[in-house]
């Protein structure tokens, strides 16, 4: 109840482009995983009920979960990450693991060959914790970690910055910059895999300053009586933007071209996924973030003939109608109580009207 009560929902929805949410560090510890044998039931359907409060009370945010083990099994972890991001209606939640593997078991071919399998993974993994040492009584090839995550482009966060029971983990002294410790210095000022020459910094949510090198901008979005509303940022020397349209959040469809930094769009289908992206000179593309609306939307739209030839009429459309080709990219969009639609230019082949919550499988021959 923390996370949802009015208060917290007030903070996290004022810095929602800076939070990522960490539920509970380090959830089902090491005693706990014992405890349960290794079993992932209790793990994953703890984790479920988690992800399911926080989307039912709108928080969008990224959910990071961690391994189990106190977050150092990166196994067991791979093995659940599919289950747990598919119980995630929107699909946007990121895998832990703290990288707190001395050597001997943690050599640099061992630590290698575990971060070849963060990278093989189906779903977005970073190393939530890393340090130069898990107790202060050994040695992690800190190092040897941090090339190899770099190499596969794989994130990581360094414990800890100060106030540490361990001093020789704090990279600073008194958690001031100018006191960096000889591994707090190593993180910072490393030039293979340094924060000070590879970190990259993603401006938040609907900031004004214009965008020059960053790959990602941001978006956000309104529903109202006239339909989504969507607002970006503006980025310097853009050719145009475009507004793009997904079902199901991995295929999108092209929907609008614009040089505004804001499009309304009418509501079509329940749960809809947009993102923008602005094309730039030289064919370079930079892509906004996913945004996902979900409303409560009914219609009892009818069409006919199916099979079509050149045209298709309509009833009841009191939302527009989207229309799918068979390889999910929006062809048109039928305007709301447009009793008919012209279908002399579609190809031959099945197609999908989609308004609200009805779906058709149409035919044009």
């Amino acid at each position: 109840a923390w996370w949802t009560n009015p208060i917290c929902l007030q903070i996290l929805n004022k810095y929602k482009g800076y939070v990522i949410i960490n539920f509970a560090n380090e959830a089902l510890g090491s005693g706990a995983w014992s405890w349960l044998g290794g079993n992932s039931t209790q793990f994953i359907n703890s984790y479920k009920t988690i992800i399911s409060n926080l989307r039912a009370a709108n928080i969008t945010q990224p959910i990071m979960i961690d391994a189990p083990d106190c977050g150092g099994n990166d196994a067991a972890l791979i093995a659940m990450s599919n289950n747990l991001q598919s119980h995630d209606p929107l699909h946007n939640i990121i895998f832990s693991t703290h990288a707190y593997w001395p050597m001997p078991n943690g050599s640099p071919i061992n630590l290698n060959a575990r971060v070849t399998a963060l990278y093989n993974a189906t779903q977005p993994f970073i190393l939530g914790e890393v340090a130069n040492t898990s107790d202060c009584t050994d040695a992690i090839a800190i190092d040897s970690l941090l090339k190899y995550a770099t190499q596969k482009n794989i994130g990581w966060l360094a414990w800890s910055w100060d106030r540490d029971n361990c001093a020789s983990r704090q990279l600073t002294t008194n958690g001031l910059y100018n006191s960096l410790t000889t591994y707090g210095a190593k993180i910072i000022n490393n030039t293979g895999y340094g924060l000070q020459s590879k970190s990259v910094k993603i401006i938040p949510p609907m900031q004004v300053t214009p965008l020059h090198l960053q790959q990602q901008f941001w978006a956000t979005c309104t529903v109202t009586n006239n339909g989504v509303q969507l607002n970006w940022q503006p980025i310097e020397n853009v050719i145009n933007y475009e507004v793009q349209f997904s079902v199901d959040g991995v295929q999108f469809s092209s929907i609008n071209n614009t040089k505004a930094t804001s499009a309304i769009l009418p509501l079509i289908i329940d749960a809809s996924y947009f993102k923008i992206i602005a094309n730039m000179p030289n064919n370079i593309k930079y892509t906004s973030n996913t945004i996902y609306t979900k409303v409560n939307l009914t219609s009892a739209f009818k069409i006919w003939p199916n099979p079509c030839t050149d045209l298709l009429y309509l009833t009841n459309n009191t939302l527009p109608v989207a229309v799918y080709n068979m390889y999910g990219k929006v062809i048109a969009i039928i305007k709301a109580n447009d009793k008919s639609c012209s279908t002399i230019n579609w190809g031959e082949g099945v197609y999908y009207l989609v308004s609200g919550n009805m779906a058709y499988k149409i035919i044009k021959q």
